[in-house]
Protein backbone atom coordinates (compact mmCIF):
# COMPACT_ATOMS: atom_id res chain seq x y z
CA UNK A 1 0.00 0.00 0.00
CA UNK A 2 2.49 2.43 -0.94
CA UNK A 3 1.38 6.50 -0.80
CA UNK A 4 -1.39 5.35 1.10
CA UNK A 5 -2.54 7.52 3.99
CA UNK A 6 -1.25 4.39 6.36
CA UNK A 7 2.64 4.84 5.48
CA UNK A 8 3.35 7.92 7.74
CA UNK A 9 1.43 6.22 10.60
CA UNK A 10 3.39 3.11 10.21
CA UNK A 11 6.71 4.80 9.87
CA UNK A 12 5.62 6.64 13.07
CA UNK A 13 4.46 3.37 14.83
CA UNK A 14 8.11 2.00 13.43
CA UNK A 15 10.27 4.99 14.73
CA UNK A 16 8.34 5.10 18.47
CA UNK A 17 7.97 1.01 18.57
CA UNK A 18 10.93 0.41 20.81
CA UNK A 19 10.49 3.60 23.06
CA UNK A 20 7.54 3.81 25.10
CA UNK A 21 8.11 7.53 26.33
CA UNK A 22 7.77 8.40 22.49
CA UNK A 23 4.80 6.56 21.65
CA UNK A 24 3.26 7.91 24.52
CA UNK A 25 4.59 11.53 23.92
CA UNK A 26 3.43 10.55 19.78
CA UNK A 27 -0.27 9.66 21.18
CA UNK A 28 -1.02 11.84 23.89
CA UNK A 29 1.11 14.69 23.54
CA UNK A 30 1.61 16.57 27.77
CA UNK A 31 0.63 19.68 26.49
CA UNK A 32 -2.29 18.63 24.30
CA UNK A 33 -5.36 18.25 27.09
CA UNK A 34 -5.91 19.67 30.62
CA UNK A 35 -6.85 18.15 34.05
CA UNK A 36 -11.27 18.87 34.79
CA UNK A 37 -12.54 20.32 38.35
CA UNK A 38 -12.57 16.64 39.32
CA UNK A 39 -8.58 15.49 38.77
CA UNK A 40 -9.37 13.85 35.48
CA UNK A 41 -7.11 14.56 32.28
CA UNK A 42 -8.90 15.62 29.70
CA UNK A 43 -7.06 14.81 25.97
CA UNK A 44 -7.12 17.85 23.52
CA UNK A 45 -8.12 17.98 19.94
CA UNK A 46 -4.53 16.15 18.76
CA UNK A 47 -5.07 13.87 20.86
CA UNK A 48 -8.65 12.73 20.36
CA UNK A 49 -7.62 12.57 16.25
CA UNK A 50 -4.81 10.63 16.60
Amino acid sequence: MNGSASDSVDEALTAIGDDPQAALEYLAPEEDGSVDEDGTWVPGQTTVDR
